[in-house]
């Protein structure tokens, strides 16, 4: 197929329509070859997997496919050397694929070396913990979403410690956890060297008191995110009083994984939408002031 308009309008058009979703893109890899090598990368910079992706899943309806360990191998077979390192950085993890063929997995490590952010739904075997720890340790993660006390004890929640000062977090910038905040957190959350936006995840928990005295003992956080779910935070008192002694305390009613493929889309994540509200809450602080 010959271009009908300049090269960098047809691409952008090409580009606002492969940004619909992963589902979008293979049909157009069709059109022309330099419509491969534009639309490609794109095509693999957030990868689902799945072991059996399923045909209502969750992120189809929302735009992007899954794959499996085993269809990525594939892929990985056809793809120039080094193709995923280079584009992929957004990785989704289903525990499904934690029982995939370990050597599968492994290439699939080996390949994606270039992640920068991973979502790590719940393990079902806490035998896996540790392998599986050591291989995403590896990657230069950024951003984690994990429940990390499953993640660092391989045996039920709530009799693990969790090691803050492990290679793990050495780059984290946004850690968003699946987890109840715990007071014994707050030493060890302080030894994460780039910790800026952290947020933990709604299980009805009370606000701990100590959760806005992290501002002082993590020196770089910027945000604290609580998501909250049915959009109960406002409501209760607790929650009103801990907003307005510490304005970086934000509740963002959304669930974690939507929160976090909206942003991945550029659709706007939790994390945007808290510094949104922070600035507000700024403005009017310092509007109350002038008057």
């Amino acid at each position: 197929m010959e271009p009908f308009l300049p090269p960098e309008l047809e691409r952008k058009i090409f580009e606002i329509a492969a940004s619909a979703g992963n589902t979008t893109i293979p049909p157009l890899l069709r059109v022309a070859k330099r419509v491969k090598i534009w639309l490609e990368p794109l095509l693999y910079r957030r990868v689902l997997i799945r072991s059996r992706p399923l045909s209502n899943e969750l992120f189809l309806s929302n735009g992007d496919i899954m794959i499996s360990t085993a269809a990525l191998a594939a892929a990985m077979e056809r793809l120039p050397p080094g193709f995923l390192h280079t584009h992929t950085r957004h990785l989704y993890l289903d525990p499904s694929a934690y029982h995939d063929s370990v050597q599968d997995r492994s290439r699939m490590f080996a390949a994606l070396t270039g992640v920068t952010d991973l979502m790590l739904l719940n393990l079902v075997n806490f035998d896996e913990a540790p392998l599986l720890l050591a291989e995403i340790s590896r990657l230069p993660l950024r951003h984690l979403h994990a429940h990390l006390e499953i993640l660092f004890q391989p045996a039920p929640p709530g009799v693990g410690v969790i090691d803050f000062s492990h290679p793990l977090f050495r780059n984290i910038t946004h850690l968003s956890a699946r987890d109840d905040f715990q007071p014994d957190w707050a030493t060890g959350l302080s030894l994460l060297p780039c910790l800026t936006h952290l947020s933990f995840f709604d299980h009805g928990f009370d606000p701990d008191p100590l959760l806005v005295d992290l501002f002082q003992i993590c020196g770089l956080l910027r945000v604290l995110v609580l998501l909250d779910h049915y959009g109960e935070y406002p409501t209760r008192v607790q929650f009103r009083m801990m907003s307005q002694q510490e304005p970086r305390v934000v509740f963002v009613k959304t669930f974690q994984i939507l929160a976090w493929h909206s942003g991945i889309r550029g659709l706007g994540s939790c994390w945007e939408q808290a510094e949104t509200v922070i600035k507000e809450r700024r403005l009017s602080a310092s509007a109350n002031v002038a008057v």
